[in-house]
């Protein structure tokens, strides 16, 4: 089958081009000009701090609950900061920077889950900068 003579003359033109571009980068790094390519940045190193409890003498059982106090001094739970203790004996929470000097928070820490009120922490603000770890303990009442 012939090919229209338009239509060669078209993939003459690209095969040209693609030759001419792939020409003009080699020859920009040989004469120290920067290659023709946009470089990724790096990625966003998270900025995290924690906060972690401690509650000597609690139950194996212990189910741990963390809360907010609102501006008329009620304690509200924080959605999902609630579980039992970390495989270490602690309980450890991170959080992004923009909670940062929040608060205040206080622990709340059950016998099991659902279970009795054992042990509540001092009322604290979250820590305010990158990288800093704050130790709670919580006490039995």
């Amino acid at each position: 089958m012939k090919r229209p003579l338009w239509l060669t003359g078209v993939w003459g033109i690209v095969v040209a081009g693609v030759w001419l571009m792939a020409g003009l980068g080699v020859g920009a790094q040989a004469q120290g000009r920067p290659p023709l390519t946009t470089p990724t940045a790096a990625p966003r190193r998270e900025s995290l701090s924690a906060i972690r409890l401690a509650a000597p003498g609690a139950p194996a059982t212990a189910w741990t609950v963390m809360q907010w106090q609102d501006a008329l001094g009620g304690w509200h739970d924080v959605e999902g900061w609630r579980g039992e203790f970390d495989a270490d004996g602690y309980k450890t929470w991170r959080f992004p920077d923009q909670h940062f000097g929040t608060g205040p928070f206080r622990w709340q820490v059950f016998a099991k889950r659902d279970g009795a009120l054992w042990a509540v922490s001092a009322p604290f603000d979250l820590p305010d900068g990158r990288d800093q770890t704050l130790a709670i303990t919580a006490a039995p009442r």
